[in-house]
């Protein structure tokens, strides 16, 4: 009885939460985006899809990480 009680439907600018029963008796709980989030979420999804160009790795990267992996290694008694 407690769960029921727990179950509270929200909305705010962001969008909006509500639990209902469905057909087979069982409690749903549906989530609805603001149309300005969903299309926020629609366009992170398409970025998200594709390519995106490489960064590259400023010059003497490889060796600081070289560095510290020695310095962490020392320090903790593993090998650099």
């Amino acid at each position: 009885m407690q769960e029921q009680y727990n179950r509270v439907n929200t909305s705010n600018p962001f969008g909006s939460q509500r639990y209902s029963t469905g057909a087979d008796g069982r409690t749903e709980f549906t989530t609805t985006l603001s149309p300005q989030m969903q299309q926020l979420m629609d366009r992170g999804m398409g970025l998200a899809g594709r390519d995106m160009q490489r960064v590259q790795k400023p010059q003497g990267f490889e060796e600081l990480v070289a560095a510290m992996m020695g310095r962490l290694g020392n320090r903790f008694g593993g090998k650099p």
